[in-house]
């Protein structure tokens, strides 16, 4: 999720950065959204890994509604000690009452409603004794209110700052018999990004420019699977224990382009997704974060007046591996894994334009990381990291560059 948290700041600063035209303001005419949020970890709160989403709609120039998912974890924590972490999701229908100023471009705002969470015990930590966990995953209700205020860009784009409290009770569940209450109310303080469509309900919008140079935020979401599970001697790769399906690990990633005229981009792309190492003996010993950062080009060929844009993609960088969350069998084990290799990457996709400066869309590609040691106990081998991916894809183009 640092990867996500980090787009969000990209896309925060580059908004007060980029040119402002008339047209950049809010609207009494009804129209929907998604809000995207985070913040990663913040120690003064003690939230963690936390982001966020809303979809929902405008419904005249003050009132609107949404429903919210926010995501996050607290450590569990017993006698001074950090057993693991307890994670949360919840989701909120909330009210959203906001009052633009300055012709549209600023709108503060506030938030709130009630709903439903839901908690549940992970990560225990390998320093700890093995201990029972009973009656931690539960669902319960909550309530949420806030404050928040964002600045229109562009018509349909807003970046901005909330600051949002969760409340809820504690949660009771029994660590080796002992009743033990968990913190779950929190609060959290997100940069966001707004984006609305349609761009102007009035009338139908043109369609997108494909013969303009622009600068576009690219945020995707999907899975990572393991195409060599075996690339390390004595070693297997296996999925992360949320993997979709039990198979295709979490994959999130960001990328800062530039498209040039109609057939030619670029872009930065950092893209992340965990898997877990397991030897014969041990079974799982660790968590291992796969991260790339890769330049890559993007060969575009519009159709449909340049509505619909299929690509191909590919690109060469840096490979990052770092070890993190180990796992019971691992603890008391010398755990070493080499940080730095060579990456690649090499795909294609679709992107669907929703509005002239907002397109979704999807996207495969094959990654490897190549170049990489591992060593548990006395045993050291060399191998890779390789996976095929699969993501829904989001491109927000922030600014016009040139004429």
């Amino acid at each position: 999720m640092r990867i996500a948290a980090a787009a969000t700041c990209i896309a925060l600063v580059l908004s007060a950065t980029c040119a402002v035209g008339a047209r950049a303001q809010d609207t009494e005419i009804p129209r929907f959204y998604l809000h995207l949020r985070g913040a990663d970890t913040n120690p003064v709160t003690e939230v963690r890994d936390h982001w966020g989403l809303s979809l929902g709609a405008n419904l005249g120039r003050f009132v609107g509604a949404e429903l919210s998912v926010d995501t996050f974890e607290r450590h569990v924590d017993k006698g001074g000690n950090t057993l693991g972490e307890y994670g949360v999701v919840a989701l909120v229908p909330q009210a959203r009452l906001r009052y633009p100023v300055f012709s549209g471009r600023l709108v503060p705002y506030l938030v709130g409603g009630v709903g439903v969470a839901f908690g549940g015990f992970n990560d225990q930590k390998p320093q700890m004794q093995r201990v029972f966990i009973d009656g931690a995953s539960d669902a319960f209700p909550v309530a949420t209110a806030g404050i928040g205020v964002e600045y229109y860009f562009a018509e349909n784009l807003a970046a901005g700052v909330e600051l949002k409290r969760l409340f809820a009770g504690d949660q009771t569940f029994r660590i080796d018999g002992e009743r033990h209450a968990q913190q779950v109310a929190s609060t959290f303080l997100t940069l966001g990004l707004r984006l609305l469509v349609p761009e102007r309900p009035a009338r139908p919008a043109p369609p997108p420019d494909p013969f303009s140079t622009r600068l576009y935020l690219g945020l995707r979401a999907g899975g990572a699977i393991a195409t060599d599970t075996h690339s390390f001697s004595g070693v297997e790769i296996r999925p992360e224990p949320p993997a979709y399906f039990s198979t295709a690990n979490q994959l999130f990633g960001a990328a800062l382009g530039v498209d040039f005229r109609r057939h030619l981009g670029v872009e930065l792309a950092a893209d992340g997704y965990e898997i877990v190492l397991a030897t014969p003996d041990l079974g799982s010993v660790t968590e291992v974060a796969v991260m790339h950062l890769i330049p890559q080009v993007r060969v575009r060929y519009p159709l449909l007046d340049g509505r619909v844009v299929p690509y191909a993609i590919g690109g060469v960088g840096a490979g990052y591996i770092e070890v993190n969350d180990r796992k019971q069998p691992g603890r008391g084990l010398d755990i070493e894994a080499s940080r730095w290799g060579v990456a690649a990457a090499l795909g294609a996709g679709v992107d669907y334009f929703v509005a002239r400066n907002i397109a979704v869309g999807v996207e495969t590609r094959y990654l490897t990381n190549r170049g990489h040691t591992v060593r548990i106990g006395n045993r050291e081998s060399t191998g890779h990291y390789d996976a095929v991916t699969f993501a829904l894809t989001l491109r927000v183009f922030l600014a016009r560059l040139g004429p």
